[in-house]
């Protein structure tokens, strides 16, 4: 009889065994589950709101800049008169940068610019990086806050392209 009330304890023991590990199973199925389903919210950015002052202000500063982006364009248009100093530019900078550096008043990207005139993009990208080497051109670095690519702004260095015709007329006078 002893041995009966033994196995049935045993028996009894291995139940409650088998039903706490399918209790164990489950709850660690449910959790997993909740651990699943719970999606992070991402913090949402506010837009900055700009006041009238500071709207006003920039429309002045647009006016202002468009005069002298004017007078710009004409210095640049009197400096590659000169047949030589297109030349010379076309040479060391490649077949467009007469175009660029006349046209590039206002920093613009390099794809901006290959459509404006209908370049091929590698070649404008090619241009401008080879008047960067002549520092007649530089570049700013933009982080596109959507996508995460760099954007690069394009500019002309008018004191060096000055320089350069400096430079440029003094060798001519020396020659001649």
């Amino acid at each position: 009889m002893e041995k009966t009330k033994k196995s049935i304890k045993n028996k009894k023991n291995v139940k409650k065994k088998a039903v706490k590990s399918k209790i164990a199973v489950k709850k660690t199925k449910t959790k997993s589950m909740k651990k699943k389903t719970v999606a992070k919210k991402k913090p949402v950015k506010k837009a900055a709101v700009k006041k009238n002052d500071d709207i006003k202000k920039e429309k002045k500063s647009i006016n202002i800049s468009k005069k002298s982006n004017l007078d710009i364009k004409k210095q640049r248009q009197e400096v590659l008169k000169n047949k030589e100093i297109a030349r010379y530019l076309q040479e060391k900078g490649g077949e467009y940068a007469p175009i660029i550096i006349e046209n590039l008043i206002t920093p613009k990207t390099a794809d901006e610019l290959a459509r404006e005139f209908n370049f091929k993009l590698s070649w404008c990208r090619a241009c401008l990086n080879r008047l960067y080497n002549l520092r007649l051109t530089q570049y700013s670095k933009i982080r596109d806050s959507e996508t995460g690519k760099y954007e690069y702004k394009w500019f002309v260095r008018d004191e060096y392209l000055k320089k350069m015709v400096e430079e440029f007329e003094k060798d001519k006078d020396i020659v001649v």
